[in-house]
């Protein structure tokens, strides 16, 4: 991490790990820009009224409410600089870099990026991918093994016994031995298991049926999940383009409002009033472009395919 030549450090998200809190922090950033923006029209709305006044055409009241406008969004603003200063001090903590260092993040604010599988194809990939789901499987394998087993040990027990003696007849003498007495005996041992208790058996069965609902629960929820995560990401593509129109359509509300005080047809409120939504609709839309880009990295995850390389970067 190379400092520049005013010795501030500077930082793209899109160069820092996966993990880090940063590939937002522009859109932040971008609120801060609103805000200003929306304060400079307060104080020339402001510096308007007053200019108004002292010709008698508007009234005192209007002068007011536009100085009011103008300290509350100026305090809005100072307060937002404020949050992003401290969020950067946070993020240079966690970064492990002493949070005094003058930090730069820039404006990268996230891409749009379009999703381009279908549903079916994704659910496809999820079950062929998702570890949780493998392992799930898995689990579900031991279950049977696990009942197979406990299965052998309520089988009967056959044991075969063969032995074979060879003596001789009492003598005084060692070397005398004669030995022709020879025996032999060969038995069947047969346990069947009417006493066994079977509790092992009990248990691995209801174990297997557990194991068994789970995973059928899991991949119902899976799938359930990705439809959802897929409904999401289409509410947010109409919900951007909604915005834009909201912000371009609010950008003519206040050119109106602007001319119509400025003839004396309406009373700054209007004009305050559109410039706020014009802010509010501004602000949301990049509210808007976190959560797209959010709930697209999510179904990468749910997918199972959101890979990490060693370095904590992310491939898609």
């Amino acid at each position: 991490m190379t400092r520049g030549q005013d010795g501030v450090l500077p930082l793209s998200c899109n160069e820092l790990p996966s993990s880090t809190p940063c590939r937002f922090i522009p859109a932040h950033k971008q609120s801060i820009e609103n805000q200003r923006l929306n304060q400079e029209e307060f104080a020339f709305a402001r510096r308007q009224a007053e200019a108004l006044f002292q010709v008698g055409r508007t009234r005192e009241l209007d002068v007011l409410r536009a100085r009011r406008s103008e300290l509350n969004s100026t305090n809005s603003l100072l307060a937002a600089r404020e949050s992003y200063q401290l969020a950067l001090e946070r993020f240079a903590i966690f970064l492990g870099l002493d949070p005094s260092d003058p930090i730069e993040v820039e404006a990268d604010s996230p891409a749009f990026v379009p999703v381009s599988y279908d549903v079916e194809s994704a659910i496809e990939v999820a079950l062929a991918n998702r570890l949780d789901l493998l392992n799930r499987r898995g689990r579900l394998e031991d279950a049977q093994r696990g009942l197979r087993l406990a299965r052998d040990d309520l089988l009967p027990d056959l044991t075969l016994d063969a032995s074979f003696d060879l003596g001789a007849l009492e003598t005084s003498s060692f070397g005398d031995q004669d030995l022709d007495q020879d025996s032999f005996s060969v038995g069947l041992t047969l346990e069947l298991p009417v006493d066994r208790v079977n509790e092992a058996l009990r248990a691995e069965r209801i174990s297997l049926v557990r194991e068994r609902r789970g995973l059928e629960e899991f991949v119902d929820d899976l799938v359930v999940g990705i439809r959802s995560a897929f409904r999401e990401l289409e509410r947010r593509v109409l919900s951007l383009e909604i915005q834009r129109q909201q912000i371009a359509g609010q950008e003519k509300n206040v050119k109106i409002a602007q001319l119509r005080y400025e003839r004396g047809e309406l009373p700054n409120r209007d004009v305050v009033e559109a410039q706020q939504a014009l802010l509010d609709a501004r602000n949301a839309l990049i509210s808007e472009q976190v959560g797209y880009e959010i709930a697209r990295l999510q179904l990468l995850r749910d997918l199972g395919i959101l890979f990490i390389d060693e370095r904590g970067m992310w491939n898609e």
